[in-house]
């Protein structure tokens, strides 16, 4: 207790993503790389454009190309996270930062999946 009142007050956080979750601070970096016209992976080597014809992020249902129509997904492991299979796996990695969100823009590097 302090002299001067009863609690003592905790000084602001400086760092906005303090006292979040792993998976929340990806998740605002991904909408932080989205904001800015990138595509939310997460790469060691840079980031990655999207596709002109991308689908506009602001939205899951508008039209456009997204990862989920893409020829480089794939799904790993025992229960099935999508990865992006683009360039011998380079961006695929053990961990969540790699999963792929079907609804996400597709990236310059998308091929139109054949599926048929």
């Amino acid at each position: 207790m302090s002299a001067d009142g009863l609690f003592e007050m905790a000084e602001p956080a400086t760092d906005p993503t303090e006292g979040m979750s792993a998976q929340r601070k990806l998740t605002q970096k991904q909408a932080t790389r989205l904001a800015q016209g990138l595509h939310p992976l997460s790469i060691t080597n840079g980031h990655i454009r999207l596709h002109p014809d991308a689908a506009p992020a602001a939205t899951r249902t508008a039209e456009g190309l997204r990862c989920r129509t893409c020829a480089h997904l794939n799904y790993q492991g025992p229960h099935g996270y999508a990865k992006c299979g683009f360039g011998d796996g380079v961006r695929i990695s053990h961990g969540p930062a790699t999963d792929v969100r079907l609804y996400w823009p597709a990236c310059v590097d998308y091929e139109a999946a054949d599926r048929g």
